[in-house]
């Protein structure tokens, strides 16, 4: 609202690498560039973010990630996902015990 995106946020409000306040909305903010992978996102949302992957795609979800709420069914989302994508070539995964990073905490 006061046009300070590219300011950095407070430091309480990152847990690793410095973030701008436009980084922050958009990663947190329903219906922002960067909200791809919500869990609340409708079919139709999805198919507006994904519909353009018309390649073969590998998609894989962390099964432990600490970013996302354990109430999220990760399976079903990453179902829907692969179901919004133009291709008919999805090998969809949920990384059981992964975090965020793709790695075993």
């Amino acid at each position: 609202k006061e046009g300070k995106k590219e300011e950095l946020m407070p430091r309480d409000s990152y847990d690793v690498a410095p973030i701008t306040a436009y980084r922050y909305h958009s990663l947190a903010g329903r219906g922002t560039d960067d909200d791809m992978f919500s869990s609340d996102l409708s079919d139709e949302e999805l198919k507006r973010c994904l519909g353009c992957m018309d390649i073969p795609t590998l998609l894989l979800y962390s099964g432990s990630d600490e970013y996302v709420p354990e109430t999220v069914n990760k399976e079903a989302l990453v179902r829907r996902m692969a179901a919004a994508m133009a291709t008919e070539s999805v090998d969809a995964q949920v990384l059981s015990g992964a975090d965020h990073a793709g790695s075993d905490p």
